[in-house]
């Protein structure tokens, strides 16, 4: 009983966290070509990623608990997509933020180097990171009983796919470096006094002081101490099935929050989502007033 409700909360959340993630592409894919910059270009790829792997998760969730009898080499591989797909994709979070801090404090380094270059830089980069990620908690870690594993097969059988240590090194460097540039940017008084974007790069999105109000300060650190909570699936006991899709939901979670937090941050999107709602409305047969684009 347990087990389905915590799941039916993961299949309202993927639904949820789908539409917002539509929200943020179709605003991008709408803007005029010369007027998207590269983080854009990244953030697609971003949603791009983090779609497929929630899909995948929650497939092997409702296999997992309308089935429950999936062979043990075809578990392994589920569990190995649901661990390394978002490795690569904090892979990918990891060179957006470098980009976006040579784009503030370097960005003429950029000025030669041409999007489709720095695309697939992004993509390789995120790959290795994974791959390292991989490699480290596979071969320095012991078999271990997978919640996971055991959900999908209903066996209790030792596995070597499991998240390690290295799974949550990955994870806390990516967060601690978001937290070192919004530190930094916070340092440098005349950011929230630029007009435009100084470098072709640069998005004017992206000029948006979001943090003179405290309240986004303290969004962002909450999402850390949830997270941080979240990761204990590497260290719980992994056999309890219950505890370890509810730790996942909590993870699921804190992930899935970060559109939430970007469509508020930017205020013409959060208009353009706010339209969609209510375009939605009016064919659903709800009579709204309908916010009307700047």
């Amino acid at each position: 009983m347990a087990i389905g409700v915590i799941i039916s909360g993961h299949v309202t959340l993927f639904c949820i966290a789908l539409t917002l993630r539509i929200s943020i592409y179709q605003y991008i894919r709408k803007k005029l070509q010369w007027l998207q910059s590269i983080l854009d270009l990244l953030i697609l790829d971003l949603l791009r990623v983090e779609t497929v792997n929630h899909i995948i998760f929650i497939f092997i969730l409702l296999a997992g608990y309308f089935h429950g009898h999936i062979p043990f080499l075809m578990a392994q591989i589920l569990a190995f997509l649901t661990i390394n797909i978002p490795m690569y994709f904090f892979g990918l979070c990891q060179f957006f933020l470098m980009v976006k801090a040579v784009l503030i404090f370097k960005g003429y380094w950029l000025n030669d180097v041409s999007e489709v270059a720095i695309i697939w830089t992004s993509r390789l980069f995120a790959l290795v990171m994974a791959s390292l990620r991989f490699a480290g908690d596979f071969f320095l870690a012991q078999k271990v009983n997978q919640g996971l594993i055991i959900f999908l097969t209903g066996i209790d059988e030792e596995t070597s796919i499991y998240t390690g240590a290295f799974y949550l090194a990955v994870i806390m460097m990516v967060f601690f470096s978001y937290i070192l540039l919004r530190v930094s940017l916070r340092r440098l008084p005349t950011i929230p006094a630029i007009p435009e974007p100084k470098f072709s790069h640069a998005s004017s999105d992206e000029n948006v002081d979001l943090f003179k109000n405290p309240i986004w300060i303290a969004i962002p650190i909450l999402l850390i101490i949830c997270l941080i909570f979240g990761l204990t699936d590497w260290i719980v006991d992994q056999t309890n099935i219950t505890r370890f899709i509810f730790v996942s939901f909590v993870f699921s979670l804190v992930k899935n929050l970060v559109p939430l937090y970007y469509i508020m941050k930017v205020p013409k999107l959060k208009k353009f989502t706010l339209n969609q709602w209510n375009e939605l409305r009016e064919k659903l047969g709800v009579v709204d007033n309908r916010i009307t684009p700047s």
